[in-house]
C-alpha cells in the first residue's frame, strides 16, 4: 500500500461500491470478506453497498459536483492541463 499508514483504517472502513460492480451479486459481501482477510487484525474492513440502483451514483455523484459554485476553482481548460501536466493538474483538482 502506498499511502499513509494513518490513514488506511480509514480507507478500509469505507469502501463503497459504484457503477456496474453493483451488478455483480454478492460482490459486496465477498470483497469485505477478502480483503478483511488481507488485513487481518489491523482494521475492520466495511463496504458499502449503496440502496436503489447504483449503476447512476457516478453520474450523480459528477452531476452535483459540476452543479455546485465551488466547480470552477475545480476544473481546467486544455491548455492549462497541457501547460502544467497531469500529476500537478491532479492536486490542483482535488487539493
Amino acid at each position: 500500500m502506498n499511502t499513509d499508514p494513518s490513514i488506511h483504517a480509514s480507507l478500509f472502513s469505507t469502501i463503497v461500491l459504484s457503477g456496474g460492480t453493483m451488478n455483480f451479486h454478492g460482490l459486496g459481501k465477498r470483497l469485505e470478506k477478502e480483503l478483511q482477510n488481507l488485513v487481518k487484525d489491523m482494521c475492520t474492513v466495511k463496504v458499502i453497498e449503496p440502496s436503489g440502483d447504483g449503476r447512476w451514483t457516478v453520474w450523480v455523484g459528477a452531476s452535483k459536483m459540476a452543479s455546485s459554485p465551488e466547480f470552477p476553482k475545480m476544473s481546467l481548460t486544455k491548455d492549462q492541463y497541457d501547460e502544467i501536466g497531469p500529476d500537478k493538474a491532479a492536486f490542483k483538482v482535488f487539493f
